[in-house]
């Protein structure tokens, strides 16, 4: 019975020292598992990193070519350039606050290119309507905001001084008895439109111009009225 004991005894040491060993290889076997899957994803990691940075100066290279074409004023292949940068922003998540910068000021620059061809047509007074027109087809960018302003107030002189223009003209046909009435009116209407427009817009005035005008309609208006009195049937008198 004893020596029945003793060997249950053993075989439970055997048993357990077994057993034990198993937990140890189990858990030895788990580590190195885990450790294999820390590993691949450290290189996983690193792949990725790797892979950005190669983006990312590859995205670099992009921004400094479309930068250098700007300046040589190759806008088209600036586009083009353009297109694979946002590609390449948007795949790997760059900012695309530079590419769009660049766009920006290809938009400005020309923008501001029509804006100087409207500043030399403006010239002439009489082109004010057109060019106050094309000006609204032009962005409010802050770049071009004063300027897109003084031009407009250029127009608006030049509408002051094409009514001007205009009332003198039919001033100096009514005195010198051409549609005297007709003329005469057309001047007036001309003239009290100009004021109305320089006083609602505070337009730098004409003064001498003005006086002149109201001169030449008093005139008008005397050399009408003795041509009527000459006109009349002395029947009447």
């Amino acid at each position: 019975m004893k020596k029945i004991i003793i060997f249950l005894g053993i075989l439970i040491l055997i048993g357990g020292g077994g057993y034990l060993y198993y937990r140890y290889m189990e858990k030895l076997k788990e580590e190195k598992i885990a450790e294999e899957k820390r590993r691949k994803e450290e290189l996983e990691r690193e792949k990725k990193r790797k892979l950005l940075e190669e983006k990312r100066r590859e995205f670099e290279n992009l921004i400094t070519l479309m930068e250098k074409y700007f300046a040589l004023g190759k806008y088209k292949k600036v586009k083009e350039i353009a297109e694979k940068a946002f590609a390449l922003a948007k795949k790997y998540n760059f900012s695309t606050e530079k590419i769009k910068d660049i766009l920006h000021r290809i938009e400005v620059r020309k923008y501001l290119a029509e804006l100087k061809r409207l500043e030399r047509i403006s010239r002439d007074i009489f082109t004010y309507f057109y060019v106050r027109s094309r000006l609204k087809r032009i962005p409010d960018f802050p770049e071009l905001r004063e300027r897109k302003k003084r031009l407009k107030n250029k127009t608006l002189r030049n509408e002051y001084l094409v009514y001007l223009y205009y009332a003198e003209k039919y001033a100096k046909k009514s005195k010198m008895g051409e549609d005297c009435r007709i003329n005469y009116f057309l001047s007036k209407s001309y003239l009290e439109n100009g004021i109305k427009l320089r006083k609602l817009h505070k337009i730098l005035p004409a003064k001498e111009k003005e006086e002149r005008i109201l001169n030449l309609q008093n005139e008008a208006f005397f050399s009408y009225s003795k041509l009527m009195e000459n006109t009349v049937p002395t029947n009447l008198y």
